[in-house]
């Protein structure tokens, strides 16, 4: 797997300076003879599928073992197949793969940590890198079979497997950190864990995947989780948490939300061209900036309860097929350019509790008549630009 190097010539070079710079087979490492170890700090070829991680270095006489790995050497190194992790290294820089838009794609199908390694494994030929005192698997492969010893998966462990298609989860995987299955373009299928609790954000951002079946045991899922990608979403009632953006522009046809969330926030379902129908449990106090803006076939919206307080800027905006909205008499807020362009709004009710109707808030909607309570104090400019009344 690795092995230890020799420096003959070396040996003829002065040892007084802390550090020296060493490059074999396309690695480089920094020796530092002040506290006798070596690191690797880049890699000069990006082009090649292996990179020999040595052992050790032998200089003038001394032993410096490779203990060390920087964050992001080999994130350019997108033709790399294989990699191996010797026994010293106990320390690796995260991420090692951080996605760049020069090249989305890896090839990386094998990672075999040594056995005697004190700090990481790849335990049962798993063809991963994990984390042996936490149970967090670090980096993962398209070969990788996550072991059911395993509870984390960390922060762009699979980000931009270009061979990465299908994904079980086991049942010990509790969290999914941010950006864990960015940019896995054919990632269609995961068989999510039936304990997991904590999706991260953009943690599925621009994947494959097509059904979204979450476990009953999820509490939180983070911002542009899973935007750009599913076709069908089932959200558990055990959600706490949807971050901003988590499913917009994807491809689902209608939600319902779990009745503990407090908010659909920003940008939640932006721009979902699938999207006909949503329901809105009595638990949602606020629908944020931008919540369903561009949802062009959003046509059923249904608010349920009375806990509803504000509906935010352009919340609404362009859902062209939106064609009755039951505002609630809890609202108290509606913010400007809320139902710009929602050309099919012929009806709406304005609840007795508004003071104001914002810049731009109907304009251009389908509007033919409108009751607006004694309660408003101001109706600001273009409020009703484009209707029929």
């Amino acid at each position: 797997m690795s092995r230890t190097f020799i420096f003959i010539l070396l040996m003829l070079l002065p040892l007084t300076s802390r550090s020296q710079t060493v490059e074999w087979e396309g690695v480089v490492y920094e020796i530092d003879t002040t506290i006798g170890e070596a690191k690797v700090v880049k890699v000069t070829n990006i082009t090649q599928k292996e990179y020999p991680i040595q052992e050790s270095f032998v200089l003038g006489g001394h032993t410096y073992p490779v203990t060390s790995i920087g964050a992001e050497v080999f994130k350019d190194c997108w033709n790399m197949e294989s990699l191996a992790i010797p026994k010293y290294v106990v320390n690796i820089g995260l991420p090692m793969f951080p996605y760049t838009l020069e090249n989305p794609h890896r090839l990386l199908s094998s990672i075999e940590v040594d056995p005697d390694n004190p700090k990481y494994d790849s335990r049962n030929g798993c063809n991963a890198l994990i984390e042996t005192g936490t149970n967090t698997l670090l980096a993962g492969c398209s070969k990788t079979v996550i072991p059911n010893t395993a509870t984390t998966i960390a922060k762009h462990a699979f980000t931009g497997l270009k061979e990465l298609k299908s994904l079980s989860l086991p049942n010990s995987i509790t969290k999914i950190e941010d950006y864990a299955f960015t940019y896995t373009f054919y990632l269609t299928d995961v068989k999510f864990s039936d304990s997991l609790t904590f999706i991260g954000d953009y943690a599925f951002y621009r994947s494959g995947l097509n059904t979204i079946e979450l476990p009953n045991t999820l509490k939180h899922i983070g911002d542009f989780a899973f935007c750009f990608c599913g076709n069908s979403l089932t959200l558990p009632d055990s959600m706490d948490y949807i971050g901003k953006g988590a499913f917009s522009s994807t491809y689902i046809s209608s939600a319902e939300f779990p009745r503990r969330v407090k908010s659909i926030r920003e940008w939640t379902f932006y721009k979902c061209y699938r999207l006909t129908s949503v329901t809105v449990p009595e638990t949602v106090d606020s629908i944020d900036e931008g919540a369903f803006m561009g949802s062009e076939r959003l046509s059923d919206v249904t608010i349920q309860g009375s806990s509803l307080q504000s509906i935010g800027q352009s919340a609404f905006k362009d859902c062209e097929k939106l064609s009755n909205v039951n505002v609630p008499n809890s609202v108290k807020e509606i913010c400007d350019s809320a139902f710009l362009r929602c050309t099919n709004l012929r009806r709406v009710n304005l609840p007795p509790g508004l003071t104001e109707i914002p810049d731009k808030t109907f304009s251009f909607t389908g509007l033919d008549s409108v009751f607006i309570p004694n309660s408003v104090k101001r109706i600001g400019k273009s409020a009703f630009d484009g209707c029929f009344f």
